[in-house]
């Protein structure tokens, strides 16, 4: 009687401590999972600190702020906030094609894969000043301007926006030296006041008749658009 009233007894006992080992368990499993830790439910972290972010807030007729610098492969977050009617930001190189009203933001990520100097502007018609409405992605790279030596004589061409589009929809220039552009516009020709040269950094606005002017050398032989900030007059510049 003694040894199986032992016997019951430590049955009894390693019972009890089996069910007190597995419940302490699971709520160890539960706390793990709940805040991250372990398990195979853990939380995993999200974001990635590599990628640069800028708010730009639009109104009449400017946006702040009007230069972003980023390094080449960069992930770039880009915002558009409106203070004021409906503004856009188009920066074509990278497909950034935003429009928001009065109020709203919007935004769009890309990676600045290429370097050089590119302007962006209002893409969205917004009033008088529309025009005016430009800033510049400064994309670094690493050591280097990407730019020709400019070896050479510096070449100058001409260009007017007319009411019906620019006289040269087609100009040709030699690569590995400075290209000066002289650029003016009839006062009628509406977006044809401004000229943007792709991929040089070139945004040039005639208001009222005047010759602006703008000194640059291409990163290297190839086609480079030209056009105004609403895309309704176009041309090519190559460069051979």
């Amino acid at each position: 009687m003694v040894n199986e009233k032992h016997l019951f007894i430590i049955v009894g006992l390693l019972v009890m401590g089996f069910v007190g080992f597995m419940l302490a368990d699971s709520g160890s499993r539960a706390s793990s999972q709940a805040d991250g830790t372990g398990g195979s439910g853990a939380n995993m972290q999200v974001g990635d600190a590599s990628v640069k972010e800028f708010v730009i807030t639009a109104s009449k007729f400017k946006f702040e702020p009007s230069t972003i610098e980023v390094n080449k492969g960069d992930r770039v977050r880009l915002t558009l906030k409106n203070a004021d009617g409906a503004h856009g930001i188009g920066i074509s190189e990278f497909g950034v094609d935003l429009k928001a009203g009065e109020g709203e933001e919007k935004t769009v990520e890309f990676t600045a894969d290429k370097e050089g100097t590119f302007s962006f502007n209002c893409n969205t018609y917004c009033g008088s000043g529309h025009i005016d409405m430009t800033g510049k992605l400064v994309v670094k790279g690493s050591g280097s301007s990407g730019q020709l030596a400019q070896a050479g004589a510096e070449q100058v061409i001409t260009l007017r926006g007319t009411p019906y589009g620019y006289d040269k929809t087609q100009i040709t220039v030699k690569a590995g030296s400075p290209v000066r552009l002289d650029f003016s516009a009839d006062p009628a020709a509406g977006c044809g006041r401004q000229i943007i040269v792709d991929n040089v950094g070139v945004n040039l606005v005639s208001k009222n008749g005047e010759t602006v002017s703008a000194t640059f050398t291409p990163p290297s032989p190839g086609q480079y658009k030209y056009h105004c900030s609403m895309n309704m007059f176009r041309g090519v510049l190559t460069v051979v």
